[in-house]
């Protein structure tokens, strides 16, 4: 998941340290309305990821959802899937109505994941 390609909408691959950090966090990441970071599993093997947290955005409190999919399964709704199976999950255990995503523009995958 930490290549040029990969990491092209998200500033580029991360140095061995942050990386390290990254994934000691995702391992606390297991609280149900709080915070979760999940994998996304196709035929059981690993496809990516898709988590949220919380998040004050234009001074209400709410989630912040991202993914990531690894390149060779994009194109193939397995991000809206896991994003929607997410959603699913967080829903009846959310404490907060809104949940946001920051693609960047030319990120055209994830901007339809949010359409």
């Amino acid at each position: 998941m930490n290549t040029p390609v990969q990491k092209l909408y998200l500033g580029g691959p991360e140095t061995e340290a942050k990386l390290f950090d990254r994934q000691s966090r995702y391992l606390t990441y297991h609280r149900p309305g709080d915070v979760e970071m999940l994998r996304v599993m196709i035929d059981g093997a690993v496809a990516g990821s898709a988590g949220y947290w919380q998040r004050e955005a234009e001074g209400e409190a709410g989630y912040e959802i991202g993914w990531e999919i690894l390149t060779a399964l994009q194109g193939r709704r397995i991000g809206s899937a896991g994003t929607e199976l997410l959603v699913a999950r967080l829903r009846p255990v959310a404490r907060h109505r809104f949940v946001y995503a920051y693609p960047t523009p030319e990120n055209a995958g994830s901007n339809g994941i949010c359409r």
